[in-house]
């Protein structure tokens, strides 16, 4: 007798092995009622986060431009090469822009 067309002396296929996880969303399910104040919100429903980052970042950007005003004057830097200088050494010490910023400002960090 002939095989059939398909069956025969074909390879079979192996089944797969090891399945992929479901996806998951990292984001976890909270939900909050009327009663609940969210976090970084007041009772009433106003961010209390908004004034103190604003004037954080207020703070951060007097600080920097300082910071670039002395790597210029003093070590003849142009303004992007002074804001690298402190961008790039914060990435690298895993600091605030801001500290680093302060430092150059104190002498305690010199390019």
């Amino acid at each position: 007798m002939t095989p059939r067309r398909g069956q025969g002396n074909q390879p079979t296929v192996p089944a797969p092995t090891a399945r992929r996880p479901p996806r998951t969303n990292s984001k976890p399910d909270v939900w909050w009622t009327n009663a609940e104040t969210r976090p970084g919100e007041s009772a009433d429903g106003a961010s209390t986060d908004s004034p103190t980052s604003a004037e954080d970042k207020l703070e951060t950007r007097r600080m920097v431009d300082g910071a670039k005003g002395v790597l210029m004057e003093q070590f003849g830097m142009t303004e992007s090469d002074a804001f690298g200088f402190i961008q790039k050494t914060a990435m690298r010490t895993r600091a605030r822009m801001i500290d680093v910023a302060r430092q150059v400002l104190e002498g305690s960090l010199v390019p």
